[in-house]
């Protein structure tokens, strides 16, 4: 009977039962992954360094990394597993515990680095020149005037129109520019477009 009781614990002070399959820590493999079937609960297959694969009732199979940053327990999503590989979500894990020792939070990073991309696809070319546009009909700018901005924006910089305007350098623009006959009425017309 002691001896049997030994095998179950490791030791009485400890508190805890030996568990011979948690003993060592294997790392995941496709096969493992691929084999798993859901539950009833939600339950988690471990990798190594903070990264797990968390297996969904329905199905549905969710790489999740968790970390301390400043002394609080945080979670962040590295996508689905058909999606996002073994292999990618240990490089996600990894790029995410470089930007930790940096002293960056990952999950506000991936935040910030989202809203960037939106801004940039909300501040094309096309759609500041529409505002430009819209501001000069509001102010109740001259017909022509108007006009002649709207024929700007849409002719002559149609090529860089969908752009994002930070990435458009004032050489560009001047690339846009008609023949000399009309050279210097266009020029002026980006000028006052750009500015």
């Amino acid at each position: 009977m002691v001896e049997r009781c030994f095998a179950l614990f490791y030791g009485y002070k400890y508190g805890y039962r030996r568990n011979p399959k948690h003993d060592t820590h294997m790392l995941l493999s496709y096969f493992e992954i691929n084999a798993v079937k859901p539950k009833s609960k939600p339950f988690k297959l471990t990798d190594g360094d903070g990264l797990h694969l968390l297996v969904q009732p329905s199905g549905s199979k969710l790489w999740r990394f968790r970390y301390q940053f400043a002394g609080t327990e945080k979670m962040l999503a590295l996508g689905a597993y058909p999606a996002v590989s073994l292999a990618d979500a240990r490089t996600r894990r990894d790029e995410a515990r470089k930007q930790l020792q940096a002293g960056i939070d990952p999950s506000v990073q991936k935040k910030l680095d989202r809203l960037t991309a939106e801004t940039a696809t909300r501040t094309t070319f096309k759609l500041v020149a529409a505002e430009h546009v819209a501001n000069l009909t509001a102010n109740r700018a001259a017909p022509a005037t108007i006009e002649k901005h709207r024929w700007l924006v849409e002719d002559v910089a149609a090529p860089i129109a969908n752009r994002p305007i930070a990435d458009i350098t004032a050489a560009e623009l001047l690339d846009r520019t008609p023949p000399p006959s009309t050279a210097l009425p266009v020029a002026l017309g980006c000028e006052s477009l750009c500015a």
